[in-house]
């Protein structure tokens, strides 16, 4: 009997954001655009949900910790969760599974938060034979001054496949 292990895999490239995508994930960086006027961040209180209707439950707030650098899920959309079969609320990205999943999110997070600049970016997760492709931008946000963090970010994600087949499997959560 064969008993092989399926492969687990994820991968990202950077997309350009200029142009504008003429799709949701463009309309959500169009109004951070909009939030951010003349500023060089748009600020933390400057986020409304009812101006993101057209995202909620594919959005993500993550909180940016001090010393040293980490990141932390404040708020998970109902979308998200439901793919990757976890809420991930309140917990740290390196919580999420597997290691190089989370790994290859916290870069993505980190090269946000260090260029200040929002990033769109193109993921393939894998299992085995079986890949998914979906897109994630990252918007920085300045601090919420009621928390004890040195910057928001925001994440959107679309994607028009069923996910959960990958994100979601134990053979890929477990690696």
């Amino acid at each position: 009997m064969n008993m092989s292990k399926s492969i687990a895999s994820a991968s990202a490239a950077i997309l350009p954001l200029d142009p504008i995508p003429d799709s949701a994930l463009g309309r959500l960086y169009d109004h951070w655009r909009a939030q951010r006027g003349d500023q060089a961040l748009p600020p933390f209180r400057s986020i409304r949900p009812e101006d993101l209707r057209f995202m909620l439950g594919r959005i993500n707030l993550v909180d940016v910790l001090d010393r040293p650098i980490r990141f932390r899920y404040r708020l998970v959309g109902t979308v998200i969760a439901k793919i990757g079969a976890i809420d991930m609320q309140g917990q740290l990205v390196s919580n999420l599974k597997p290691g190089f999943y989370a790994r290859m999110v916290e870069e993505q997070l980190a090269a946000v938060f260090a260029s200040g600049a929002p990033m769109l970016y193109s993921i393939t997760v894998a299992r085995g034979p079986v890949s998914r492709t979906y897109q994630r931008i990252v918007l920085p946000y300045e601090a919420d001054p009621a928390a004890e963090t040195v910057g928001t970010l925001m994440t959107g994600t679309w994607h028009s496949g069923d996910l959960e087949t990958v994100l979601g499997h134990p053979d890929f959560v477990n690696g």
